[in-house]
């Protein structure tokens, strides 16, 4: 006799506007569970809800590069977004814009040249993920280069490869498999792409951080030099080639370590250190960084730092198109000091500050000095 007049009760609640009122009456009789409504508005609200997130920078650029023939001064700015959406419990759909060359994957950042000419926003994220990394996730598409890295020096932060990845975790490890398509053509079967798979422990406090990764990258030998592009203009190919194509594929094993410590009240200090090898060459095969970050929390806990790396890039230990392109174009074959500071003046501006003195590994006359300044307000 019961159902009648809950039907009555619904009608009557909608009627009058009383939106709580029969959720509240059947949650006292009983008949649903508090907690499992409570769980069904939340999970609700969030597939509502459309999240964007995103930061608008520009940037002082000057660069002095002994193979050129004048030093240069740029103003350039770069825009990134994203826009992601729940569509259940543990499904996620997402995409996201940015400015820069479609062709650079490298670099969001746009010139201010061309007479000021409209500049080109591209696609930069696109895919779903399912499931959560507290236990296993399933993410495909175009999506973040997410494996844990303690630096950029392989990979630039902006590169978005496409494809699918699993990551998995079990008590203080992790997992993560993936495979990415680089290039795709219509006159060969064999088109390049890559895998990796990585296992990382960290600590109960997440202040020591393991991993190893393995890159296997397939059907880079005797491949087109051009088919994986994203070099700058003025640097030239640094992989050993012949007659335009690669004379070598890349196995690479990696080796990241990363250490945070509280050094003194607010002050704490991020050591770091990353080594890699290319097993399927015999020369000219490792790389490897380390550095450091001293950080400083202020008054109103807003996080300061102030750091240096250094690094050494031989020609075939990784794919020249892939590495930081702030550090001599992103070549390989090469050997580079940094020094950084992040301030914050706000918690809406950003502004880092880099010195980055780079050369060529046996040209060391042919030296690269480049100053720059990002002011990064994020939404």
């Amino acid at each position: 006799m019961k159902m009648p007049f809950i039907i009555v009760f619904l009608f009557s609640s909608l009627a009058l506007g009383a939106d709580n009122a029969l959720e509240n009456y059947l949650i006292k009789k009983g008949v649903i569970d508090a907690r499992d409504y409570s769980d069904y508005l939340s999970d609700k609200k969030d597939k509502e809800k459309v999240n964007i997130s995103g930061s608008v920078t520009f940037r002082y650029y000057y660069l002095d590069n002994d193979a050129f023939t004048l030093p240069r001064n740029r103003v350039l700015f770069q825009v990134k977004s994203e826009f992601s959406k729940k569509i259940s419990k543990n499904s996620e759909v997402f995409f996201g814009l940015a400015s820069g060359d479609k062709l650079n994957p490298r670099s969001n950042f746009e010139n201010a040249s061309g007479n000021f000419s409209n500049k080109n926003i591209s696609l930069s994220m696109a895919g779903v993920s399912y499931g959560n990394t507290e236990t296993i996730k399933l993410t495909a598409g175009k999506i973040k280069n997410s494996h844990w890295k303690s630096n950029s020096y392989l990979w630039d932060t902006d590169i978005n490869p496409e494809g699918a990845q699993l990551e998995m975790s079990r008590g203080l490890l992790s997992f993560n498999l993936g495979v990415f398509l680089i290039n795709e053509t219509a006159s060969s079967k064999k088109d390049a792409y890559y895998t990796l798979s990585q296992i990382k422990f960290s600590n109960k406090s997440k202040d020591l951080n393991m991993a190893v990764t393995y890159y296997d990258f397939a059907y880079i030998k005797g491949s087109s030099t051009s088919s994986v592009s994203g070099r700058p203009s003025g640097y030239l190919l640094s992989n050993s080639s012949s007659l335009g194509v690669y004379k070598y594929d890349y196995d690479v094993f990696n080796l990241d370590i990363s250490y945070k410590m509280k050094i003194y009240g607010r002050y704490s200090s991020d050591l770091y250190g990353s080594y890699a090898f290319n097993s399927a060459v015999s020369s000219k095969k490792q790389a490897y960084i380390y550095g450091s970050d001293i950080s400083f929390k202020d008054k109103r806990d807003i996080s300061h730092s102030l750091g240096f790396n250094y690094r050494r890039i031989e020609s075939d230990s990784w794919l020249d198109s892939y590495p930081d392109v702030a550090v001599f174009g992103g070549s390989t074959g090469i050997k580079s000091l940094r020094i950084h500071s992040y301030l914050r003046p706000s918690k809406t501006l950003c502004v880092y500050l880099a010195y980055i003195n780079s050369m060529p590994i046996g040209h060391e006359k042919q030296n690269e000095k480049i100053l720059l300044a990002d002011f990064i307000v994020p939404f």
